[in-house]
């Protein structure tokens, strides 16, 4: 019976808490818990998209000044 169910499904929460309190919130938790998780790893690939992207503009010199703005600086001083 276990490999028939799928651990994602209504059906298995359903089997969980058969005969337990229902109302007590772990059941509500346990079936929103699918979309928690789906929200969750989307803001995590976009948060590391968002770092690899900075971190690679970094490296490739589009945060730095050109190099004429600080010979000047340096000239100035």
């Amino acid at each position: 019976m276990a490999k028939d169910v799928d651990l994602t499904s209504k059906e298995w929460c359903d089997i969980v808490f058969e005969g337990k309190n229902k109302e007590f919130g772990a059941y509500t938790l346990r079936q929103s818990s699918i979309s928690r998780h789906t929200k969750a790893i989307v803001w995590v690939v976009i948060a590391i998209a968002v770092i690899l992207t900075l971190l690679i503009l970094s490296v490739s010199g589009v945060f730095s000044k050109p190099e004429e703005e600080q010979i000047a600086i340096t000239t100035e001083q």
